[in-house]
């Protein structure tokens, strides 16, 4: 959901969209478990491009998971995820987008160490992902003068 007017600042032109992203992963090796969650996410669009429209994002959420205790890195079922990343939309049409992104994810339960592993105190993993979709928004994107 766009959040704010087109905010004047010349070449960094831009509004503000709030979006809530759902988190689901199964895993099948070495054993089956499963992930869920969901992210707050603040993406500011960067306007003065036309169809071309350059975005950054960060966004904060919760993700459970039964890798724990099996993983001993993972010593709680409740972790918290944190991500952030630059990436382009292409508008198609004028509400069918072309997403092309890069996204740090860190996911940490918080240093929570237990008596299995007392001595953890680093952050459990941070991984890179790279993704390109197609979507249909829910608003139309009348901006686009080209």
């Amino acid at each position: 959901m766009v959040m704010t007017d087109e905010i004047q600042a010349g070449l960094l032109t831009g509004n503000l969209e709030v979006l809530v992203e759902p988190i689901f992963a199964r895993f099948t090796q070495p054993f089956s478990a499963e992930a869920a969650g969901g992210t707050l996410v603040f993406k500011y669009n960067l306007l003065s491009f036309g169809r071309w429209m350059p975005f950054w994002d960060v966004g904060a959420g919760m993700l459970w998971t039964n890798l724990a205790p099996r993983i001993r890195e993972l010593s709680t079922p409740l972790n918290f995820v944190i991500e952030t990343g630059p990436g382009v939309q292409y508008f198609i049409t004028e509400q069918t987008t072309l997403t092309i992104g890069v996204r740090y994810n860190h996911i940490s339960n918080a240093v929570q160490a237990t008596e299995h592993w007392p001595q953890r105190r680093t952050p459990l993993c941070g991984t890179v992902l790279v993704s390109a979709e197609i979507t249909n928004a829910f608003y139309s994107s009348s901006f686009l003068s080209t």
